[in-house]
């Protein structure tokens, strides 16, 4: 009598395998995409502060400074950067080749939006995603302590 030795898996034991598999990916799923929604607000925002802070660094000189006395409506970061305004210049030095890099994910490809207030001697900048550039409010992603959808932008004087 010849003793037969198999030593394969059980179809039995491979469905369990496979169901708890599928259990798994069920679990880890939701939190994988909600991780990869947090760090695309992440770069988001790094992205608004960057050209915040670059904005804010232009303003410092005299003949940007000068020339955003009169303020600034919202225009997207691309115009001004193609631009041959003092300001635009100045950001093309200080972002040099990471400009196009320098986007917003929210809505679907949303551009940056460069906002220049002056009142009372004040200059506020702002700096937001939008799809059109009609309003902040545009692109909401982040939230406050109660949860509540914020607006994508970066301000102050």
């Amino acid at each position: 009598m010849n003793k037969m030795n198999n030593k394969g898996f059980s179809l039995v034991e491979l469905i369990v395998v496979i169901a708890i598999m599928a259990v798994l990916m069920g679990v880890l799923a939701p939190t994988l995409i909600g991780n990869i929604e947090k760090s695309r607000e992440s770069k988001d925002l790094q992205n608004l502060d960057t050209v915040y802070g670059r904005v804010n660094d232009a303003l410092a000189t005299e003949a940007v400074a000068e020339e955003a006395a009169s303020g600034l409506k919202a225009t997207k970061l691309s115009e001004i950067l193609s631009g041959t305004s003092d300001l635009g210049t100045a950001l093309k030095e200080s972002i040099g080749s990471t400009a196009p890099e320098l986007t917003a994910t929210c809505n679907a490809s949303s551009d940056i939006y460069v906002k220049i207030d002056v009142s009372d001697g004040n200059t506020q900048v702002t700096v937001f995603a939008s799809k059109d550039g009609s309003a902040v409010n545009n692109c909401t992603k982040t939230k406050d302590k109660d949860n509540k959808a914020k607006p994508m932008s970066v301000s102050g004087n």
